[in-house]
């Protein structure tokens, strides 16, 4: 394997293990929470750096209805980062406190709050589109092996899903999408592993939302191309 493709990969788990780690903020404190956040901005830029090929290629070639869907996703996930990374630089009291930057605290949080949680359900939704050729290699192996695992992982992930969504109802996360609260309100008694289960929980929902709808997309592209462009 080579040494990009290696890199690659170790960035895109080590953003996938900090999001929900991120999430939990006021469990790990502000030094752990602003490091962690650092390392993932770092992580970011090095995943863009190494898929310029992306960037490139936005103005070439045809837009199909699941491209148009992907290419949708990951520029709303950019500007989001954008945000807040300068939300989070403005907000520092300890990485970047150095700066002493003089601007509305108020805006800058209520920016972070809207872009953390935004952010959450778009990286997300755009691992599930990005892993579909991951996830559709395992399905295939454990199949051709086992269907009854087969049947036991997707019979597992739609649980989990289902869980995910209960915690996003829940936990109210609606109330922060919306910004009908300005305030993250969390139980400091309940054990950070069962928090991070419950994150986890909705990642995988929301990543199962960007895989089937991808998946639903590439099957309506087929259709259409098979139908001479027309459905």
């Amino acid at each position: 394997m080579k040494i990009k493709r290696k890199i690659q990969i170790f960035a895109d788990f080590a953003m996938t293990v900090m999001l929900p780690l991120l999430m939990a903020y006021n469990m790990i404190g502000d030094t752990l929470h602003e490091w962690i956040g650092a390392a993932m901005f770092v992580m970011f830029i090095i995943h863009h750096v190494i898929n310029f090929r992306f960037a490139a290629s936005i103005a070439k070639g045809k837009y199909t209805a699941n491209r148009i869907f992907i290419t949708a996703v990951d520029f709303l996930l950019l500007a989001d980062m954008l945000a807040l990374m300068l939300s989070a630089v403005i907000l520092s009291r300890h990485v970047f406190a150095f700066l002493h930057l003089n601007v509305s605290f108020s805006f800058a949080r209520t920016a972070h709050l809207l872009g953390s949680y935004l952010g959450f359900i778009l990286m997300s939704v755009h691992i599930g589109i990005h892993f579909h050729t991951v996830i559709s290699t395992v399905q295939k192996k454990i199949s051709n092996h086992n269907r009854i695992l087969n049947i036991i992982s997707k019979v597992l992930c739609a649980a989990i899903s289902s869980y995910g969504l209960y915690v996003f109802l829940s936990r109210k996360i609606s109330a922060y999408l919306f910004l009908k609260t300005q305030f993250v309100f969390l139980d400091f008694s309940e054990p950070l592993i069962l928090f991070l289960f419950d994150y986890i929980s909705m990642m995988i929902l929301f990543g199962a939302v960007g895989y089937y709808i991808s998946k639903l997309l590439r099957l309506t592209d087929k259709i259409r191309r098979k139908n001479g462009g027309n459905v």
